[in-house]
């Protein structure tokens, strides 16, 4: 990836943001909503293609600038960096020692394609980040059993075969999803940094769609039809090396 060439997806990103906060205006008195040209269709150039779009193997800053429209977590920054709710319906009970977090999902929130976001998908994309030991997965090393995981991981389809199994080796034994709403993680030992790591945008902590990403993993996120994830825009159109289009998530 070039420097140019990142420059080019940020500032096309930074554009986008702008012209969807006029878009979104509904005071009348806003005169520069009511301007606004009826093609609302952001074109940039991109002088290079993507190196990932996984959460789990996210790195280079570019592709996280797109990312983090297309991916949520269970916890966000607002505009004062102040953790708050996202996936989650709210901020997760910790327990007195420190040890224990347990998250409470949001009954409404689903993937770009309509499949309903539930706890097992927050344990898997998890498991699945920590396992692939991507550039962020010590974003989980405060979690129990993350010590154990391979420091020189099998291939990626490998250790889906393994999640598909419940295979311990690749699980962190401190993940639970008591039922399909509740996330526990319990920690190996106090970390005050962890919910700030798992709350890092277009990184490890955001949730992937395990019926999706299950069928093809080392390339789901390369395709329109499986590019799947919680947020805002979704991919509609990717010619590699040439071309890619994104849209709005209806009703999002």
């Amino acid at each position: 990836m070039t420097r140019s060439s990142g420059y080019a997806r940020v500032l096309g990103l930074a554009a986008m943001s702008l012209l969807l906060a006029a878009a979104c205006g509904n005071n009348a008195s806003n005169t520069q909503s009511q301007n606004l040209a009826t093609d609302q269709t952001l074109k940039f150039a991109i002088g290079d293609d993507f190196g990932t779009l996984d959460p789990a193997q996210l790195n280079a800053e570019s592709d996280s600038e797109v990312a983090q429209n297309m991916f949520n977590g269970l916890l966000k920054f607002d505009n004062n960096l102040t953790i708050v709710p996202d996936i989650a319906a709210s901020m997760p009970t910790v327990s007195a020692d420190g040890l224990t977090y347990t998250f409470k999902l949001r009954s409404d929130v689903t993937f770009s394609n309509g499949d309903k976001v539930t706890s097992k998908d927050v344990v898997y994309s998890w498991n699945r980040a920590a396992a692939q030991q991507g550039a962020y997965s010590t974003n989980f090393s405060a979690v129990a059993g993350f010590d154990k995981l391979s420091s020189k991981p099998p291939p990626v389809a490998t250790i889906e075969q393994l999640l598909a199994k419940n295979d311990p080796s690749v699980m962190m034994s401190g993940l639970s999803a008591p039922d399909d709403s509740t996330v526990v993680a319990k920690l190996a030992q106090p970390a005050g940094w962890w919910l700030s790591a798992i709350t890092l945008s277009a990184s490890t902590g955001m949730i992937v769609d395990q019926k999706v990403v299950s069928k093809d993993p080392e390339n789901w996120w390369t395709k329109p039809d499986t590019a799947v994830g919680t947020g805002a825009y979704k991919m509609s159109a990717r010619t590699p090396g040439q071309s890619v289009d994104f849209t709005a998530v209806p009703n999002w």
